[in-house]
C-alpha cells in the first residue's frame, strides 16, 4: 500500500486550502484552474480536517473544468489498470531511464 494517496479536490479558497494542506504535511501537486486541485496526502490524513475543500465538484463547473476533470479521471483509470508505461513519470535523468530518441534539426552552416 502506498504511503501517500492523490486526491482530486475542489475549493473556493485556493490559498487557504493550500495552506491547510501543507500544514498537515500534504502537497498540492497540480492546480487545474482556480477551483480544482490535486493533492498528495499521507494515507492516514483526515480530509475532513482540511477547511474549504470538497471531494464533490461544485454544481457550476464550466465546460473546460469538466473536461479537465474527465481527463484527470481517464489518466487515473489508466494508472489503476497499469496501462501506463513503466517509465511514466520518471525524470529523464533517473537511473536506467533512456529518454525517447528524436531527430534533431540539422544545423545550418
Amino acid at each position: 500500500m502506498n504511503k501517500y494517496q492523490e486526491y482530486l479536490l475542489f475549493t473556493a479558497d485556493l490559498e487557504r486550502a493550500v495552506a491547510d494542506i501543507e500544514s498537515i504535511g500534504g502537497a498540492v501537486t497540480h492546480r487545474l484552474g482556480r477551483r480544482i486541485i490535486v493533492v498528495r496526502l499521507s494515507s492516514e490524513a483526515d480530509l475532513d480536517s482540511i477547511a474549504g475543500i470538497s471531494r464533490e465538484p461544485p454544481s457550476d463547473l464550466s465546460e473546460t473544468e469538466n473536461l479537465v476533470i474527465g481527463a484527470w479521471h481517464a489518466k487515473s483509470e489508466k494508472e489503476e489498470a497499469n496501462e501506463l508505461p513503466e517509465s511514466e513519470g520518471l525524470k529523464w535523468d533517473a537511473p536506467g531511464y533512456e529518454p525517447p530518441e528524436y531527430d534533431s534539426p540539422e544545423s545550418e552552416s
